[in-house]
């Protein structure tokens, strides 16, 4: 959506996790903000009280006693922070959006790609009053490059509509839509954020979390009622490509003994059944000649390939669609056998 602003073409996006939505939209709405107004609002921050950490969350497991401190002042700072009018509106979701961005790092945590602990990072107590610092400063440096060399485009219609494109009525109908859905492993997008998330106050109990979680295209640590609620659903998408790969699956884990998910047939049945209902709903919304480009990876499931692109090809197929090409992007490595590749695909369809 930035790249279709820069080059002065009008936008729609759609994000379900809040968190990412505010990203975008402070992201893509924020170019008229002069620099200097960012930054005087900046150096006028309240550091002199501090806030409460999420009450669900192991704050003081996440971040050290000192770093933890000086971001509840930076958080009551933003917090307080109260706009008067449109543009110190923008502000405050421009340094929330710094705040944000600079959790992870000052935290006892990494993301590769998944959230987890890492035992030699070594983070200073000062750390995010510095990083804090840093990200205002490099906000405010590309809101002087826009407006120096990008004025044509400043004022572009851009935005991102906080909804789930399973059943989100499109407002227009559109010649290009760009996603990359996610793929069927085990990144959890709603732990992966769930500090920031709850550091922006989007959510404020485990339950909020898996609320949003529950609606996501699904992935392997999804609540198990969710998938036994799917299993004996009625209206749900079928193919025989699916219904093999659900067999081969079974026989395999059957044969192992154990795995980590025993409904793993069903889960990946239901991830193919939601990239289905989003897929119908976005035809839907699509000119006559548009195109849908889609990123996907494949995935090897207990021993057993799943064609992602192929099988969202013939989704496509089914709806509709003409396939126009598949593309390789990249080849990657399967998680579970290193030596087995996989792809990575931008598969293109026509209406």
């Amino acid at each position: 959506m930035v790249q279709a602003k820069l080059n002065r073409l009008r936008s729609f996006g759609v994000e379900l996790n809040p968190l990412l939505q505010f990203v975008a939209q402070t992201k893509l709405n924020s170019w008229d903000i002069y620099p200097k107004n960012l930054l005087k609002a900046y150096y006028c921050l309240d550091y002199g009280k501090v806030a409460s950490p999420p009450e669900f969350l192991k704050s003081d497991h996440h971040f050290k006693k000192g770093v933890l401190n000086n971001l509840l002042k930076i958080k009551y700072a933003v917090d307080s922070y109260s706009p008067r009018n449109e543009e110190q509106t923008e502000i405050k979701n421009l340094l929330r959006l710094a705040f944000s961005s600079i959790l992870i790092e000052s935290s006892n945590l990494k993301r590769s790609p998944c959230l987890g602990y890492d035992k030699t990072k070594i983070v200073h107590d000062d750390a995010p009053m510095t990083l804090f610092d840093q990200k205002v400063h490099i906000i405010a440096e590309d809101l002087r490059s826009l407006q120096k060399d990008f004025k044509h485009c400043i004022f572009t219609k851009s935005e991102v509509a906080c909804c789930n494109s399973m059943e989100f009525v499109f407002p227009k109908r559109y010649d290009l839509v760009i996603t990359s859905p996610p793929y069927m492993n085990g990144l959890d997008y709603v732990i992966n954020y769930k500090i920031e998330m709850a550091w922006l106050d989007f959510i404020s109990s485990q339950k909020d979390a898996k609320k949003i979680k529950d609606q996501m295209v699904v992935c392997d640590n999804v609540s198990k009622g969710l998938i036994k609620f799917f299993s004996i659903s009625k209206k749900r998408y079928v193919n025989h490509w699916i219904d093999e790969i659900k067999q081969n699956i079974k026989k395999n884990i059957q044969t192992r003994g154990a795995y980590r998910r025993m409904d793993m047939p069903e889960i990946v049945h239901k991830y193919f059944d939601d990239m289905y209902n989003i897929m119908e709903n976005v035809y839907r919304a699509m000119n006559k000649g548009g195109r849908f480009v889609l990123v996907v990876g494949d995935s090897l499931i207990a021993d057993v390939y799943v064609p992602t692109d192929i099988i969202i090809a013939k989704i496509g197929q089914d709806l509709g669609l003409k396939i126009e090409k598949v593309e390789l992007a990249r080849n990657r490595r399967s998680g579970q056998i290193r030596s087995y590749r996989l792809r990575e695909s931008i598969l293109t369809l026509k209406k």
